[in-house]
């Protein structure tokens, strides 16, 4: 993404272009399960999950067996089932009446088509972020082709290990420390990739080159689909992702200008895809940092039953947690977006608006130029455009 000011017409996507979850039900009610991809774990969800609670969803980030804080030894999950056991328990254990909004990333797709095989009626939606969606698995040659990463540009970046001995199949492996920021996190912050670098683990690869399913039932047709492009992928490739997309069309498909993990590089924009937001575009909180509700509005966008203040109040805290010094487009800082609206609800006069439309500050500092174009539309979801499925 590059730098400069964001264009005014890019700051105001139609909500229309927003994932379509069935039956609108207050956001409350929806509940999103989190899936990491291969090394991961559900750490790698942080700013996610802190920017969804904030808002008023819930939230559960599982770690698949041998990720994460599961201290299952990688090399000894020989079968997708074993590695995918925590997903399946979870749902298998969700009340009757429950249903979740499955969300998985890279290989985490996986994940994701054997629940939506095994218990489409507990799924309202299954959402794929950079992430591998082939109906059947690994089933076919062009299955491979389309949803294994190919990283031989890079050289020899990956380490495996042989848990059944040199003359079997690697039962596990790990991109390489020194490869990782430049394959997986180029256009995250350094902290982040760091902070992996940290925590990745070895992934169970012969388990998830095993992943086959086969239809059980139709009722997996019923389950609505979105597919989240990433157009700076070094891992699963934009080519790989659209034929991912041709053979088994979702029905939303959204591109984000993103490495591999937009959990760290846009999470702004990524938070936005998930969610639907139900306020008027003036009373949004966006990239801009304008908030311009007219008086006769104020009392809608103050309302606990829009939520649209208290949304914004709660993004704007977990900003200042992921990121303490941040300035929006307009130079205003997270406090003062914070102060402007908490005030403006606070004030009954019903002549005054709450609007941040003429503010103007000469507190930019230079160097944190470098981390806004790596923020987007909060809700707006700047940069992002809807893919035309062939």
């Amino acid at each position: 993404m590059s730098g400069g000011r964001v264009e005014e017409e890019k700051e105001h996507t139609k909500s229309e272009m927003l994932p379509k979850y069935p039956h609108h039900h207050h956001r409350q009610q929806h509940h999103l399960v989190l899936i990491h991809g291969i090394g991961h774990g559900a750490w790698c969800w942080y700013k996610i999950r802190c920017l969804l609670e904030a808002s008023g969803y819930k939230v559960t980030c599982l770690d698949l067996k041998g990720a994460g804080i599961d201290q299952s030894d990688p090399n000894t999950i020989l079968t997708f089932q074993d590695y995918n056991n925590p997903l399946i328990n979870f749902l298998s254990n969700l009340p009757l009446d429950e249903k979740v909004v499955l969300v998985g990333h890279s290989v985490g797709g996986m994940s994701l088509t054997d629940a939506i095989h095994r218990f489409a009626n507990k799924i309202h939606m299954a959402i794929y972020v950079a992430a591998t969606m082939l109906e059947h698995g690994f089933s076919t040659h062009q299955d491979c082709k389309d949803g294994k990463p190919d990283l031989s540009a890079f050289g020899n970046v990956v380490k495996f290990i042989y848990g059944l001995g040199p003359d079997q199949p690697p039962t596990s492996a790990i991109m390489k420390e020194n490869f990782q920021h430049r394959i997986l996190y180029q256009m995250s912050p350094l902290e982040d990739s760091t902070l992996a670098s940290m925590l990745l683990r070895p992934g169970p690869v012969l388990a998830l080159q095993g992943a086959r399913f086969e239809r059980t039932a139709d009722a997996a047709d019923c389950v609505p689909r979105v597919y989240i492009k990433t157009m700076q992928d070094h891992v699963i490739k934009p080519e790989q992702q659209d034929a991912m997309i041709k053979r088994w069309p979702p029905s939303q498909v959204f591109v984000l200008d993103s490495d591999h993990s937009p959990f760290f590089s846009t999470p702004f924009v990524l938070f936005g895809l998930l969610v639907p937001v139900h306020c008027s575009p003036k009373g949004q909180l966006t990239f801009s940092g304008i908030v311009d509700v007219a008086p006769s509005e104020k009392g809608d966008y103050c309302s606990n039953k829009t939520g649209c203040s208290k949304h914004a109040l709660g993004v704007l805290e977990c900003i200042y947690l992921v990121k303490r010094h941040f300035w929006f487009h307009n130079n205003a800082t997270v406090d003062v977006l914070n102060r402007t609206i908490t005030e403006g609800c606070s004030n009954k006069d019903n002549n005054t608006g709450i609007s941040t439309a003429n503010y103007t500050s000469s507190g930019m500092k230079v160097y944190q130029k470098m981390y806004i174009p790596c923020v987007a539309s909060l809700s707006s979801l700047a940069f992002i455009a809807m893919s035309n499925i062939m």
